[in-house]
């Protein structure tokens, strides 16, 4: 059997490993990915798995059988891309107004922080995350590196009937386990954070000349969780931080991403399927010591097809059904889908591919709201923005809130002819 056959049967049997059952009790079982993988993400509302518009470095994000396709118009040597340092800063309209309130007044730091977020609890809840990627493509691989922090809370207020986090707090979920006092009935803040660092190595292949793309992703991850909640008239600066780390649940795991893209361009609309799983087979974030808790993330399986309904040199536009998390049962299925179309103006037309339009434009709608974004490819750099609809649980007994995010990448091409 050749190499290549052999990579190819390696690849495909991610899929079928994604079937087999997850190990460890309910309690371990992380909640659903809320965040999407990147700025494409957010700008078009649904995972790009069937979009060709290749995205400078975050390709494996979208679906690692594009790996191999990354920078071709451009590259006819061995490099095809090197991208850093890939930098990512995700907000919302509370971020931006907490921010605000910090720097400003003559109060102290806590005062300003407390008073703002007791305010804020009937509005957006405080989201912010930071990430970088850099990442070098050569031929039919990818290496990158990789962090990222995600810090998200829910203000709220507990009533002396009702369930309270102070009470106790299941570490993975963040659910009550106790009763309300009546004098333990002041403000709150439930606080989500996640921090992830590691290295990826990702390689797609096609198959012959059927048209069929294979792609898988290994991506060694050390994570560091936390699910908690603080009272607002406690120390939220300086005094918490070092406490805060403290609590982190420490793991370490594996993830296998594996992903299939067909491209049938003898037919005029040149449509494209795609499937991508995420954490093949479940992955088991392994405790660091005894004292921490393992995690298992339960599998992501995303599905979409695209078609061209414009495509000229000058100007392209390709759209796209899609869902996400197909087969994780804890989510509503109208939830799950959702439409897209990206808008190229200008690039280098390829078959069925589009390569460096200087503009693309994003817009997609889900059942949560729509979702915009834009992105400029100038001489040496990739600017991109988008921004997107999220859903926000708090404790339990709280409701679900609708939450707008907004996110910036910038990352420069040290492969600029």
């Amino acid at each position: 059997m050749e190499r290549g056959d052999r990579l190819k049967i390696f690849i495909s049997a991610g899929f079928c490993a994604g079937l087999a059952p997850v190990q460890g009790s309910a309690q371990e079982l992380l909640p659903p990915v809320r965040d999407p993988s990147g700025v494409r993400s957010w700008g078009l509302g649904i995972p790009p798995v069937a979009l060709s518009g290749l995205s400078h470095g975050e390709t494996p994000l979208d679906n690692p059988a594009w790996v191999g396709e990354e920078g071709k118009a451009k590259s006819t040597g061995l490099l095809r891309g090197l991208w850093f340092p890939s930098m990512t800063l995700g907000a919302n309209g509370t971020t931006k107004a907490l921010a605000k309130a910090y720097f400003s007044g003559e109060s102290s730091a806590q005062s300003r922080i407390e008073n703002f977020l007791k305010a804020s609890k009937n509005e957006q809840t405080p989201y912010g995350s930071f990430s970088m990627r850099p990442s070098v493509t050569l031929g039919l691989l990818q290496w990158a590196g990789f962090t990222r922090v995600r810090v998200e809370g829910y203000v709220w207020q507990p009533t002396a009937t009702e369930l309270s986090p102070s009470a106790g707090i299941d570490e993975i979920t963040g659910a009550a386990t106790g009763v309300q006092s009546a004098a333990d009935t002041g403000d709150k803040l439930d606080v989500r954070a996640n921090i992830e660092r590691g290295t990826s190595l990702s390689v797609s292949v096609p198959y012959k000349n059927t048209g069929v793309h294979l792609g898988v992703t290994v991506r060694p991850t050390w994570r560091s969780d936390y699910f908690g909640s603080v009272s607002l008239s406690e120390p939220l600066v300086a005094e918490s931080a070092g406490q805060l780390k403290a609590k982190f649940n420490e793991t370490r795991g594996v993830p296998i991403d594996a992903g299939v893209a067909v491209r049938l361009q003898k037919i005029q609309m040149k449509p494209i399927f795609g499937l991508k799983l995420e954490d093949v087979s479940d992955t088991r974030f392994n405790a660091v010591n005894s004292s921490h808790q393992t995690l298992v993330q339960k599998s992501n399986l995303s599905a979409g097809v695209s078609g061209w309904l414009i495509q000229s040199p000058k100007f392209g536009t390709q759209c796209t059904v899609a869902g996400s998390h197909l087969n994780d049962g804890r989510l509503e299925w109208a939830g799950k889908w959702g439409g897209a179309c990206e808008i190229h103006l200008g690039g280098q037309l390829q078959n069925d591919l589009i390569y460096g339009a200087p503009v693309l434009l994003r817009v997609g709608m889900t059942q949560d709201g729509v979702a915009y974004g834009v992105n400029w490819d100038m001489p040496f750099a990739l600017l991109e923005m988008g921004s997107g609809p999220a859903r926000v649980t708090g404790p339990a007994g709280y409701s679900t809130r609708s939450d707008r995010r907004y996110f910036m990448r910038l990352t420069v091409d040290a492969n600029q002819p």
